[in-house]
C-alpha cells in the first residue's frame, strides 16, 4: 500500500488528505523486524540445546528464504547484461548503481550507503532482507552461548545503543539519515525488542504479569500510537532527523505493544481475527509478495502509460518509492 498508494502526490486536497494519513505505512518493516526478532528469537530459544542448533537453523532459514530470491535476483540481473536481450520488451534498464555481487552476498544495504539511495528500483526492497539475513548470522551464537539473564541485559543495551547510534551517524556523517534506515545495527532495537518479548513470554511470571495486566498493556500501546498519529500529522518522513534518531525507537516500541496485546488476548474478536484463514493465508505469500511487488507496480504503470491512460498515470507517477 505505501509504494503502489500512499507514496504518491496530488494536489486533489481530499486525496491528499487520505495519502497522508497512510504516511506511515513504511513503517511496515519496523513491524517487521518486531515480528521477525520474536519469531526467529523464539525458535532459537526453543532449540537452544540442541546438538544440531546451528544446522537445523541455516538449513531451514536457507530453504526459506534462497529460492525464491536467487529467482528474483537471477531475473533482475539478467536485464544487466553486456548485451540487451529483451530491452525491445521490457525497456531499458536502470543503472546498476549497486555491484551486483552485494545482492548475491545479501550485503546490498551496505553498498547503498555511498550512494544515499536504494539503486535500482525494482532491488528496491531488499535492502531488509539484508539486514533480515545479518541478523541471522548474530543472533544464533548469542542465543546460544549466553544465559537468560546476560542474554536479556544484552538485549536490552543494544536497544537503547540503537538510536545513540543513529543520533552519531545522522549528525556526523554524509548521508547517515540514509545509514541510519538501511544499516542492520542502526534497526536492531526494533529486532532486540522481538527477541527480548520472546525471552520474555516463556518467563511464566511475566506471562502471568502480562495477562493480570492486559488494559495497562492496551493503555500504554494507545500512548504510543498517539505518538505515532503525531509523526503522521507532522508529515516526517524515515529520513528526518526527529524520525531516524528516537522516532524509529518509538515505532518499535509501539510495535511490540501490538505484539504483546495480541499475545495477551484471550478468546474473542481480536483472537479471531488473527486466526483468519484469508489473512493466514496471505501470510504464507508475503515474503515472495515482498520481494516481487515493486517490479508488478512497475510494470503495471508501463502497462497504463501504453494504453494512453493519462490522468491515472499521472496520479500514479506522482510519488516515487521511498
Amino acid at each position: 500500500m505505501r509504494h503502489s498508494v500512499f507514496g504518491l502526490e496530488t494536489n486533489v486536497k481530499p486525496l491528499a488528505v487520505f495519502l497522508k494519513a497512510g504516511q506511515l505505512t513504511w513503517s511496515g518493516v519496523d513491524l517487521f523486524f518486531v515480528l521477525s526478532g520474536f519469531l526467529i528469537g523464539g525458535i532459537l530459544l526453543e532449540a537452544r540445546n540442541s546438538p544440531r542448533y546451528f544446522k537445523t537453523f541455516y538449513i531451514r532459514r536457507a530453504y526459506r528464504i534462497f529460492p525464491i530470491y536467487g529467482i528474483v535476483t537471477a531475473a533482475f540481473l539478467f536485464r544487466h547484461l553486456p548485451f540487451q536481450l529483451i530491452h525491445v520488451v521490457f525497456g531499458n534498464s536502470s543503472p546498476l548503481t549497486v555491484p551486483w555481487f552485494s545482492y548475491a552476498t545479501l550485503t546490498q544495504n551496505v553498498w547503498m550507503v555511498p550512494l544515499g539511495w536504494f539503486g535500482p528500483t525494482a532491488m528496491t526492497a531488499t535492502w531488509s532482507l539484508a539486514v533480515e539475513e545479518q541478523f541471522y548470522l548474530t543472533i544464533p551464537l548469542l542465543i546460544r552461548k549466553v544465559g537468560s539473564r546476560v542474554l536479556i541485559a544484552v538485549l536490552v543495551t543494544v536497544i537503547f545503543a540503537a538510536p545513540i547510534l543513529r543520533l552519531i551517524l545522522n549528525s556526523q556523517f554524509r548521508h547517515g539519515n540514509f545509514a541510519c534506515y538501511v544499516l542492520t545495527p542502526c534497526r536492531a532495537d526494533a529486532l532486540c525488542l522481538g527477541v527480548l518479548a520472546a525471552c520474555l513470554m516463556r518467563k511464566q511470571r511475566f506471562r502471568d504479569l502480562l495477562l493480570c495486566n492486559r488494559k495497562s498493556l492496551c493503555a500504554a500501546t494507545f500512548l504510543f500510537f498517539l505518538g505515532v498519529m503525531y509523526m503522521t500529522h507532522a508529515g516526517w518522513s524515515p529520513f528526518a532527523a526527529p524520525m531516524n534518531t528516537f522516532g524509529y525507537s518509538w515505532l518499535a516500541l509501539f510495535y511490540t505493544g501490538c505484539l504483546l496485546v495480541a499475545l495477551a488476548s484471550g478468546p474473542g474478536r481480536l483472537q479471531n481475527l488473527l486466526s483468519n484463514r484469508i489473512l493466514m493465508g496471505m501470510g504464507t505469500i508475503a515474503y515472495c509478495g515482498y520481494l516481487i511487488h515493486i517490479p508488478l507496480i512497475q510494470a503495471f504503470r508501463r502497462i497504463l502509460a501504453h494504453l494512453n491512460c493519462r490522468p491515472a498515470v499521472s496520479f500514479l507517477s506522482g510519488g516515487l518509492l521511498e
